[in-house]
């Protein structure tokens, strides 16, 4: 004689309850992921910075002085090409960092004189394809 009520058919009607809500949210969250990877990211536009680097390499040293307190100084990047001596220099304004950074300069690291575009494309032939300062 049993002692007590059966609860064999609770537990099987409550597993098979738990394996269907488990695979309704198994298929919800793939159709959503599906949804997302479909749709491709914008590609970001690179700045004269990011070009330049991109073409030329990566440099032996970067380096970013911030801005000055006055209020319209520029946030300076410099770049450092050791082989080539030279070094390349942008340039972005503190107010609107999102502007990205433009070409300045380019300066013979040792002499720290400005050095002109015949100089530069002697020096670093990538130059020729990169934007070239104004």
């Amino acid at each position: 004689m049993p002692s007590g009520p059966s609860y064999a058919a609770t537990w099987m009607f409550a597993l098979i309850g738990l394996l269907a809500v488990g695979c309704y949210w198994v298929a919800l969250t793939a159709s959503k992921d599906t949804g997302v990877s479909a749709t491709p990211l914008p590609t970001p536009t690179l700045d004269a910075a990011a070009q330049f680097v991109q073409r030329c390499g990566r440099p032996d040293l970067d380096s970013i002085t911030p801005a000055n307190l006055q209020p319209r100084a520029p946030e300076r990047w410099s770049l450092l090409y050791r082989s080539a001596k030279i070094r390349a220099d942008f340039e972005r304004e503190a107010s609107k960092p999102s502007t990205g950074w433009k070409n300045v300069r380019y300066f013979d690291p040792v002499s720290g004189k400005q050095l002109n575009s015949q100089q530069v494309l002697k020096r670093l032939p990538c130059t020729a394809r990169a934007a070239t300062p104004p």
